[in-house]
């Protein structure tokens, strides 16, 4: 299945950086108070008092409870699971009604990341995001699907994310971003030994501002490659 077996470490190195930073992250959440997960029904955040997905809790008890610890058992129940699209609409919670809210590899999926940002900072005070960087999107078979040596990053992420300053940046996801070659082997291990590379986190209080780049594809093309030369 994997026929580049550097390609396999960066995977695998990738998933368990994902949930130490994760794990590491979680440290700041309280462990009173309401904790909002957006997002986390594939694997909650233990500490989060209530969980906002699109899966049913059902679905999430099939998953033998694969949750990201940070205390002894989750506080969350099928009473506080809310199975909702987390983009329509306004959110069942009055305005800061959550102490914290937790969104981990979340908006990159979604549709409409930027009414997500809002809606967390309507009812959150404060919070944490983080989604894999433009830097690992753009690497050929980071992917565990037979067919990942073909494409760039992940099939099911709609956008790239970046950054400036505390503001989140979300840029389409087009067909020809998908495909192309932006990257050498020298890259794929710098980012193998520095998975850092690899995510965009931001801790928020009060609000976490999100906003489409509205682009032309050319545009995208340049804006990865300076994304690339700022990494190297």
């Amino acid at each position: 299945m994997f026929k580049d077996n550097k390609m396999f470490v960066l995977k695998q190195n990738a998933v368990l950086f994902d949930k130490q930073k994760a794990l590491e992250a979680s440290e700041v959440v309280p462990e009173t108070g309401n904790v909002l997960d957006v997002g986390g029904g594939m694997c909650p955040l233990a500490k989060a008092t209530h969980v906002l997905d699109l899966e049913s809790f059902d679905n999430f008890l099939s998953t033998e409870e694969k949750f990201i610890t940070g205390t002894t058992e989750r506080r969350f129940s099928i009473d506080t699971w809310i199975q909702m699209d987390i983009c329509s609409g306004k959110w069942p919670f009055p305005d800061n009604y959550f102490d914290f809210v937790w969104c981990s590899h979340t908006l990159e999926d979604i549709r409409d990341p930027v009414h997500v940002c809002k809606e967390m900072s309507r009812v959150g005070k404060k919070g944490f995001v983080i989604c894999p960087s433009i830097g690992r999107e753009i690497v050929h078979d980071m992917d565990y699907k037979d067919d990942a040596n073909l494409y760039n990053g992940y099939r099911n992420h709609r956008w790239f994310v970046t950054k400036e300053e505390d503001k989140l940046l979300f840029i389409f996801k087009d067909g020809y971003s998908t495909v192309y070659k932006y990257v050498n082997e020298e890259y794929k291990e710098k980012l193998k030994n520095n998975l850092n590379m690899g995510v965009i986190s931001v801790f928020w209080e009060d609000k976490i501002e999100g906003e489409e780049l509205f682009i032309q594809p050319d545009n995208t093309f340049k804006i990865i490659k300076k994304q690339i030369e700022g990494q190297k």
